[in-house]
């Protein structure tokens, strides 16, 4: 047979040795890279340890108490502390953290403050609030054991985060306990210095609506006497010429001075934010209507053309306040009539200008050919204290007050007015305001006071008995002889008590109406309102109770409406609209 194969036994430990040095080599580079990862690590967190103890360290600038928490681990470390306010620990101390801080709170947190303090240190609540913000800060009144108190701010940064998906993402925090009294007191202070000064403007404000609400009482009293009065002696018959021509300019200066008084109460109101804009349905061709009725007269008195135009794409019925805008309107149509000579033209127009489905733009135009304006009064006219305005109140009897009035009013109606003029030829003002077109079937949003409804059938007042609960002699003398003018009976009470007692003790159906003045001694007409309205009797809810006031307010006519008055009028009351209010309210 074949001799085996001789083993070299020098080739075998050759192999042997370079397959130890293989694996050698092998394990000394894994070994090494091992270490390198080691080392790299390390070094990482001794730099993060490094970064976070540099943090650390400048918070505890600002801190009296400096602490390194491991929320996870409920671990904390104290980097600075005050011994006395924090338990005793020290810099170094390693402590449990939310035990300690728990026993913190109810040592020196004071007691209303406690609840909130315990539920802003939960661990929980720490790490769900940090997702969201980096710093985290409670104000709290602290109470030491010398019995001072204090304001201290315990804040929360965040130092580190866990990896992604972990079951509480923020692992290590600070937490620094400041000393804010100081600051904290200064500003209570400053909110205090704030409260009292809104507290003073506030009651400043008060007392000057009281105020204006007082003189516009004060003043259209004795107002409502002189032009009543006025009325009276302008109904007597066989007054001379003379005499008559003197009653007629009373007439007409009571008139401007009221228009004047009711400009500067305007003012007033509009500039406090007192003037409320209503949001009720009207009729555009009716209230334009009411503007051709009065200022067709004025024209016409004064010997100019009146030419007023709608545009056939403005619709009818719309939301908006219809009695501003008709006093706008009128107030700019006025003015046009006293800058305007006879023969002269006064225009107005109106026209939809945009609209939607819902919505429309109307612009109503006023011209004239008056004496116009240069530019320098042109851009002077909207101001209150225009420069021009006392000449032109001499020379035409105009304040110019009015036509600042109406833009401050149309800008309330988030409208503009604007104005167009050249001396010698004549001016054109534009009123622009957004209103929501009424659709058929809508839902009817007129305010209730609305009481002159359309076709309402009118009552004949002869022979009709009225009670006038008026508190001012003069003023109840002046209504009682208006009223005889239609045949009127009137029984007169003096207060509002007076009128329910007398109310009270009447068969039923005795007083056609009451006519019940507001500010009176003894029983106000709010008070004698409602007592009349509660009595258990049928006419006692239907009778119409009409407020004749000096109180012109929109807050006093709702008041007055609130507590059951049917109407509301303002003095000086003008005989024509007494009557109408009269013939509407009472039955036929």
């Amino acid at each position: 047979g074949n001799a085996a194969p001789q083993e070299n036994p020098a080739l075998v430990i050759s192999v042997f040795i370079g397959f130890i040095a293989v694996l050698l080599v092998v394990y000394l580079n894994r070994r090494a890279e091992r270490i390198k990862q080691e080392l790299e690590a390390r070094l990482e967190r001794e730099q993060k340890q490094h970064q976070d103890d540099a943090m650390i360290t400048a918070l505890a600038v600002d801190y009296q108490s400096v602490f390194y928490v491991d929320l996870g681990k409920d671990e904390g470390i104290c980097y600075r502390s005050n011994e006395d306010l924090c338990l005793g620990l020290k810099k170094g101390d390693v402590f449990p953290f939310h035990e300690k801080i728990v026993q913190y709170a109810n040592t020196y947190v004071a007691e209303a403050d406690r609840p909130g303090f315990l539920k802003f240190i939960e661990p929980n609540n720490i790490c769900m609030k940090l997702r969201e913000k980096s710093l985290l800060s409670y104000r709290y009144l602290a109470l030491r054991e010398d019995g001072r108190a204090y304001y201290e701010m315990l804040r929360v940064v965040e130092v580190n985060l866990q990896e992604e998906g972990s079951e509480m993402d923020v692992q290590t925090v600070s937490v620094g306990i400041a000393d804010v009294d100081g600051e904290t007191r200064e500003a209570m202070a400053k909110s205090r210095t704030l409260s009292e000064a809104l507290r003073q403007a506030e009651s400043a404000s008060s007392a000057k609506t009281s105020f204006l609400s007082t003189m516009s009482h004060q003043i259209r009293t004795p107002m409502n006497a002189i032009i009543g009065l006025n009325n009276l002696a302008l109904k007597e018959p066989g007054l001379s010429e003379h005499t008559r021509e003197y009653l007629e300019k009373i007439d007409s200066s009571a008139k401007h001075l009221l228009s004047l008084i009711n400009d500067i109460l305007s003012l007033r109101r509009i500039e406090s934010g007192r003037l409320p804009i209503r949001r009720e349905k009207f009729s555009l061709c009716e209230m334009v209507s009411q503007v051709n009725d009065i200022i067709k007269e004025q024209c016409q008195d004064k010997g100019l053309k009146y030419e007023c135009r709608i545009v056939e794409e403005v619709g009818d019925v719309y939301l908006g306040d219809a009695i501003k805008l008709k006093q706008v309107i009128i107030n700019i149509l006025d003015n046009a009539i006293k800058f305007t000579h006879a023969p002269g033209t006064i225009s107005f127009i109106v026209e939809a200008v945009a609209q939607s489905e819902d919505n429309a733009i109307l612009r109503f135009d006023m011209k004239d050919t008056g004496v116009g304006m240069d530019k320098e009064l042109l851009s002077e006219i909207f101001n209150v204290f225009a420069k021009d305005s006392e000449q032109r109140a001499d020379e035409y009897g105009s304040t110019g007050l009015g036509i600042a009035i109406s833009k401050m009013i149309v800008e309330k109606m988030n409208g503009k007015l604007e104005a167009e003029s050249e001396k010698g030829v004549g001016s054109t003002f534009s009123v622009t305001v957004p209103l929501k077109i009424v659709k058929s079937g809508m839902e009817d949003t007129t305010d209730e006071a609305d009481y002159m409804t359309a076709g309402a059938q009118r009552a004949d007042l002869a022979g009709r008995l009225v009670l006038l609960v008026e508190d001012m002699t003069v003023n109840a003398e002046v209504t009682r002889e208006l009223l005889r003018i239609r045949d009127v009976e009137v029984e007169h009470a003096e207060n509002g008590q007076i009128a329910v007692d007398l109310f009270n003790k009447s068969e039923l159906g005795t007083y056609a109406a009451i006519l019940m003045d507001v500010r009176m001694p003894v029983m106000d007409g709010i008070e004698a309102t409602k007592a009349i309205r509660a009595m258990e009797r049928p006419d006692a809810k239907s009778i119409p109770i009409i407020a004749m006031t000096a109180q012109a307010f929109e807050e006093d006519v709702q008041r007055s409406l609130e507590a059951g008055m049917t109407a509301h009028l303002s003095k000086p009351v003008e005989p024509d609209k007494l009557f109408e209010v009269l013939e509407t309210l009472i039955e036929a």
